[in-house]
């Protein structure tokens, strides 16, 4: 019959290996997270940019019919 603390001995690198996987989880998912974010970002800032854009442009093509007119 197995003792406690052969028990112990047996699981402790197991429990250390599951412990050194968590943390590296944790940081992935963290990083992951990260990445997620600066890509939402990004594509507010390519919204915007591409919104004040077809405002310019509209706005030189209303410019260009008012020239036009005269």
């Amino acid at each position: 019959q197995e003792t406690i603390v052969d028990s112990v001995a047996r699981n402790w690198p197991r429990e250390q290996q599951y412990d050194r996987l968590l943390i590296k989880k944790n940081r992935l998912r963290a990083r992951l997270e990260d990445a997620e974010e600066e890509l939402r970002q990004k594509r507010e800032r390519r919204v915007y940019v591409e919104g004040r854009r077809r405002e310019e442009l509209k706005e030189v093509e209303e410019d260009m019919f008012v020239d036009a007119e005269e």
